[in-house]
């Protein structure tokens, strides 16, 4: 590539030397016609000079090209004629001719004096070339590279330098990852190629893996305040709740809520984002769109309206449960849960990273009170608990094979090569035995059907609540936090 631009460069060179002095010619000639003086003057005395310049030692001017065959001789006549042009100009010597400026003047032809003073049309014959000589050789190297082609890279570093665009993001606009910016920061700071040794630069010398784990709720917070920053904020909004209601976001699920909140408020003419905007914001994300002009029959209106009634009690009335943030019937498209038809909002008032038996138990009864609810109320199942009840099995059965918090099966893990066996269940490799299969097939059955009763024995002793609950979300479809508090207290309502 390189010997190609090279010989491209020398041929074009060799091309402007040779067609350099071709322009200085074309532009010092022009369209010039030079004449004898004795044909200058046979022109004259026929009428066809037009204008002459009279100079020291040259006459010039224009003169009418046709008919001059009479006047001159064919070859010149021809030469005036080339082009079809009405007009030409004429140069010829000057003569001692005294009689020349009063048969001029005889004749009204238009005359001037000029002096010889040919140094700007010479200094312009070789100006005008050059110029574009270069003007010609200069666009070419933009095509092809002024810093790696032609003539000009020979003996010269091939090497480059690239400079990376500053981003305009500082560290100060980073937030929830304390641990990933402390390692970052000393990268950046003792990472830099031009303090290092040679040996530390090598492949698997140098290596440096940094984590960007998902923020938990003190970092969820911080990054909120980040995004928040552009945005007018209503008094009431607390990012600490906000932050509680949003577990498992990432740095980019944060900012998605901060816009989404924004443009809701945008589009109703609020002068600040309010609490109001971010639960909805937070619907969208998580629910999707709502589908309101989706037509439902009343029986499957309350049949959703009893689902998310019963799982807002049973959550309410379980000690470890997360704590219910509002409640929507509302139907809608695809969001984190997928298609919903209707949804309750848990806000878990802390970051837990180890879960107790009695834990997963009340989550337990939370997932099948949905569907025990409906039961209660229409004395039918339906589909609408399929997502419950895949989500409850496959936790009883991590807390029976997983876990150690089986009676029956005690702790060996099941799976851990301690129950040695090769069978398949669902899809997956097992290693345990058919019998011991059979037993953890039982234990999940028992403990999923313990925890519907408890959930049962709940819904019953709240009926008058959970009534009023399905009624209201009936009614109105959405019930926040406020409102739930306000049912539940009301006077006249079981305990």
């Amino acid at each position: 590539m390189e010997v190609r631009k090279r010989n491209f460069s020398i041929w074009y060179l060799l091309a402007a030397v040779l067609t350099t002095p071709a322009l200085q010619f074309y532009v010092a000639t022009e369209t010039v016609t030079t004449l004898a003086y004795s044909d200058f003057k046979a022109l004259f005395k026929a009428g066809k000079v037009r204008s002459a310049t009279v100079g020291e030692t040259a006459i010039s001017g224009t003169l009418a090209t046709a008919p001059v065959e009479t006047i001159l001789p064919a070859d010149q006549a021809a030469v005036l004629q080339r082009g079809g042009r009405p007009e030409r100009a004429f140069t010829t010597a000057r003569v001692s001719d005294p009689g020349l400026l009063a048969d001029l003047d005889a004749a009204h032809a238009r005359s001037a004096g000029q002096s010889d003073a040919r140094w700007l049309g010479t200094l312009l014959s070789w100006i005008v070339p050059v110029a574009a000589f270069l003007a010609i050789w200069s666009l070419l190297f933009r095509r092809i590279g002024t810093a790696t082609s032609g003539l000009m890279e020979i003996g010269k570093s091939k090497a480059k330098v690239y400079l990376q665009q500053e981003t305009g993001v500082t560290f100060a606009d980073v937030a929830g990852i304390d641990e990933a910016q402390v390692e970052l920061m000393e990268v950046v700071d003792f990472l830099k190629p031009e303090i290092l040794d040679a040996a530390l630069l090598r492949p698997g010398r140098f290596d440096r893996h940094i984590v960007l784990d998902r923020p938990d709720l003190k970092g969820r917070k911080q990054i909120l305040g980040v995004h928040v920053r552009q945005v007018r904020l209503a008094p009431a909004v607390q990012l600490r709740e906000l932050a509680a209601r949003t577990p498992g976001f990432a740095g980019a699920d944060l900012a998605n809520l901060v816009n989404e909140a924004a443009r809701l408020a945008a589009r109703h003419n609020k002068p600040a984002v309010d609490m109001t905007d971010f639960a909805r914001a937070l619907d969208r994300i998580i629910g999707g769109l709502e589908k309101r002009n989706r037509i439902m029959i009343p029986l499957e209106k309350q049949t959703i309206a009893c689902h998310e009634a019963g799982r807002a009690l049973v959550a309410e009335c379980r000690r470890h449960a997360d704590r219910v943030s509002r409640i929507s019937i509302i139907p809608r498209g695809v969001g984190a849960l997928g298609y919903t038809q209707g949804y309750t909002q848990q806000t878990p008032t802390e970051d837990r990273y180890l879960l107790r038996r009695s834990e997963l138990l009340d989550r337990l009864d939370v997932l099948l009170d949905g569907r025990v609810a409906a039961q209660i109320v229409v004395d039918d199942v339906s589909t609408g608990a399929q997502n419950d009840l895949e989500r409850a099995t496959d936790m009883a059965r991590q807390m029976i094979t997983q876990y150690g918090m089986s009676e029956s099966l005690g702790l060996p893990r099941a799976g851990s090569g301690l129950l040695p066996s090769a069978a398949t269940l669902a899809g997956h490799e097992r290693k345990y035995r058919e019998r011991t299969a059979q037993t953890i097939d039982e234990e999940i059955r028992g403990t999923l059907a313990q925890s519907a009763e408890r959930a049962r024995q709940t819904l019953l002793a709240q009926r008058e609540r959970f009534d009023r609950l399905a009624h209201l979300l009936l009614k109105k479809e959405v019930v926040d936090r406020a409102a739930f508090d306000a049912l539940m207290q009301a006077e006249g309502a079981a305990a």
